[in-house]
């Protein structure tokens, strides 16, 4: 009997998903690493340190984390690089409750991890493929 196992998906805040200011169809992707700096939000527990905006922690501020994005068009790309200072675990099901949670809409979005790239797209089909592709990471199989 053969069968996959998909990660089990855990639960984060997907306001790195926002929507294009402009009213155009661009959207807003935050990736750590960036250079476009977007501004800082409230410090999340199991954010990264490296985000973190010390200098207003030394003001007294509270803990805020330094957002940065990319502008892309309205495709949502889904991207390793997302959950920067996460092992490979923990990434995998961060992006397998992404998967899921962005499969409900009717929003084109796709996949980058590190050997494999699926494009944005919508429906069961293209979920099925993700969670495979998830799945199957490390194992050298091809989706």
């Amino acid at each position: 009997m053969h069968c996959i196992v998909y990660p089990k998906p855990v639960p984060h805040a997907l306001d790195q998903f926002t929507r294009g200011a402009s009213g155009s169809n661009d959207s807003a992707i935050s990736k750590a690493g960036t250079e476009d700096y977007y501004g800082l939000r409230e410090y999340i527990p199991g954010d990264s340190l490296r985000q973190v905006a010390w200098k207003n922690v030394a003001r007294g501020q509270g803990m805020q984390v330094k957002q940065f994005v990319d502008y892309v068009d309205s495709k949502l790309w889904l991207d390793w690089d997302m959950f920067y200072g996460f092992n490979t675990e923990e990434r995998l099901s961060r992006l397998c409750y992404c998967v899921l949670k962005l499969a409900r809409g009717n929003n084109p979005f796709g996949l980058k991890i590190p050997g494999v790239e699926i494009s944005p797209a919508t429906g069961l089909e293209h979920r099925n493929r993700m969670l495979k592709a998830l799945a199957l990471f490390g194992q050298g199989e091809v989706v």
